[in-house]
């Protein structure tokens, strides 16, 4: 059984949640210092320094430009062409507001389309949301986007709306911050085609650590996963100050002493990401940062070993429904030697324990 316990005995648990899975270092020796030439005489008439050249700004990467909702979140009779055509045209518009193509924006609306600022100035027609959108990419030629659907509803047949939240980032400089505004999207199907009628932006309250993890409050609880001669258990709850989710695992069986651990996921403001902190009994710690879609949780692990040595992996935990989930690895390195995947592991919520007579 050597790939489940290349996770638990290596990387401190079983599924993604709890595992410690850490980035293998880039193992390059440090560069060797040039020698410095002798300086030379003055000459008697210096040269003119030259112009210093500035490397380009890179534009700031967003991590997934649209996160779509869980199943759950979409609601109203609908066939299946009808919300992969609505979800397109949020792919749609996100990747044009990254292209910086007003144009291709303003054609995803319909001809008498309104939008609506959170200061309630309307603009009306794709002409004027045209101009909207250039004016925006003029005065913020880096600006990026992503968007976080919270839910889609269809109102009959031809209607449907949409309610999430974007993130901007207006320009590349190293702790730039970004802005979080609410949204609300109206679609309407004129000749077979959804085209959106109406987007509102709503109040931009700044979102508490607490908004941005309800999406993994399904996790609270406890999980136990059984692999082989190996059990696993996990269990979450929220800190006292809801502003982390916490978890203990513990890890039994094969004849050995198991590690147990702890870890920590919270919100980071500055990169507006999902990150979580881990750390094993026997002195092993890492982090990862995490993506959504749809019901999957993939996140990037990097982290180091009791022993020193460097591990990482892709973890993808996925929720089936309330009470059940998967997890599997991929991509593991530890100290630079490629070990075998992970393959999906089934989780589930363990019962909570029978009331005392």
């Amino acid at each position: 059984m050597k790939p489940i316990l290349y996770c638990v005995s290596l990387t401190m648990c079983a599924w993604g949640i709890s595992s410690l899975i850490a980035e293998q270092g880039t193992g390059k020796p440090a560069a060797t210092p040039k020698k410095t030439a002798p300086a030379k005489p003055a000459e008697s008439k210096p040269k003119k320094p030259a112009a210093e050249t500035k490397p380009a700004a890179e534009k700031k990467p967003v991590a997934e430009e649209v996160v779509l909702p869980l199943p759950e979140a979409i609601g109203g009779e609908r066939s299946d062409e009808d919300l992969a055509a609505v979800q397109a045209l949020v792919k749609s518009f996100a990747q044009s507001f990254n292209g910086h193509q007003a144009k291709d924006i303003a054609e995803l609306f319909t001809a008498d389309a309104e939008i609506i600022d959170e200061a309630g100035s309307i603009q009306r027609g794709r002409p004027a949301i045209e101009k909207v959108f250039e004016d925006v990419f003029g005065r913020h030629p880096e600006i990026r986007m992503q968007v976080r659907v919270d839910s889609i509803r269809f109102l009959g047949h031809v209607t449907a709306t949409e309610e999430g939240t974007t993130t901007t980032v207006a320009d590349t400089q190293p702790g730039a911050l970004a802005e979080v505004s609410r949204y609300v999207v109206t679609y309407v199907k004129q000749d077979a085609t959804w085209k959106m009628a109406s987007a509102r932006d709503l109040s931009s309250r700044p979102q508490t650590a607490a908004e941005h993890l309800k999406e993994l409050a399904w996790l609270v609880g406890s999980w136990v996963d059984e692999n082989g001669e190996l059990l696993v258990s996990t269990t979450f709850r929220w800190s006292d100050d809801q502003n982390y989710l916490l978890s203990d695992f513990t890890i039994q069986g094969g004849g050995a002493l198991r590690p147990k651990g702890t870890q920590r996921i919270g919100w980071d403001p500055r990169t507006n990401e999902l990150r979580s902190w881990t750390f094993d009994s026997n002195g092993g710690f890492g982090e990862a940062v995490w993506t959504r879609d749809g019901n999957r949780w993939i996140s990037k692990t990097t982290g180091v070993t009791h022993d020193g040595r460097a591990i990482s992996a892709t973890n993808i935990l996925t929720q089936v429904d309330q009470d059940h989930a998967t997890y599997q690895s991929r991509d593991r390195i530890e100290g630079g030697v490629t070990v075998p995947d992970i393959a999906e592991i089934p989780i589930v919520r363990r019962p909570p324990p029978p009331s005392a007579p």
